[in-house]
């Protein structure tokens, strides 16, 4: 991994102020769930404060399942989600009026026992395709090691 990804190409994954760059996949294992850990970074930026987390913090099942929760609320307002990534490091809260503005709350750490960041953002419903494609890409970058849990079929 680069120290500075943000610097040397454009994140894989955008959403508001969460920049993610995506690496390589970490094999644990040939099951889905011990396979498909992917290497990242992981950015938020807000007006004076950014963090940053880099290392094996993202499994391929947090991107289906984010993938899959933005299909379901686009075009069916009002709604929301909650995504708790699998490592503690990163959590979105997105929640959505029947107007199509969307609150997103961030929550990152670099380490989850001395540190808590807790960002807000106000987007629009248009966001969703940008973030769709991004999330195509980034999921056929790294296919699934293993058989397919139904869910994210």
């Amino acid at each position: 991994m680069t120290d500075a990804p943000h610097e040397t190409c454009d994140p894989d994954l955008t959403i508001a102020g969460l920049s993610i760059w995506v690496w390589e996949s970490v094999s644990r294992g040939d099951n889905f769930w011990d396979a498909n850990w992917l290497n990242s970074t992981i950015r938020v930026e807000a007006f004076g404060s950014n963090v940053e987390v880099k290392g094996t913090t993202i499994h391929l099942s947090d991107l289906l399942f984010l993938r899959s929760e933005i299909r379901k609320l686009a075009g069916h307002f009002p709604g929301s989600f909650t995504l708790n990534f699998s490592e503690p490091y990163l959590s979105l809260d997105f929640e959505c009026d029947k107007l199509g503005h969307v609150n997103i709350v961030i929550r990152i750490t670099p380490n989850c026992y001395e540190q808590k960041h807790e960002y807000r953002f106000a987007a629009d419903q248009t966001c969703f395709g940008v973030v769709m494609d991004q999330l195509r890409r980034v999921i056929a970058k790294f296919p699934a090691t293993g058989t397919l849990p139904q869910q994210f079929r």
